[in-house]
């Protein structure tokens, strides 16, 4: 699974639609933030990332009551995590 596919399937999950998906990548060409974003990512950073660009994104990501229940109590995947865990169980 690609990170376009996983981001189809966050923004496809009631609970994780919301959340704010970074693609840092090696792809860095103009139509590939395009691809990016249209697959549901709401930014784009080509490797290496920067630290001032990492900073600027961040800075735009709302804090949210979910949000903040994930990163007290754990990885936070939502129902999206079972389709994920399906898809890699169908590839064995």
């Amino acid at each position: 699974m690609d990170g376009d596919a996983v981001a189809r399937a966050l923004r496809a999950d009631e609970e994780l639609r919301r959340s704010t998906l970074v693609a840092p990548t090696g792809y860095a060409q103009p139509d590939d933030a395009t691809m990016a974003r249209s697959a549901g990512f709401d930014a784009h950073l080509a490797k290496p990332v920067s630290m001032e660009a990492l900073e600027q994104v961040l800075a735009g990501v709302p804090r949210t009551t979910a949000a903040s229940r994930c990163m007290n109590q754990g990885p936070c995947l939502g129902n999206a995590s079972r389709g994920l865990a399906s898809r890699r169980s169908s590839r064995a």
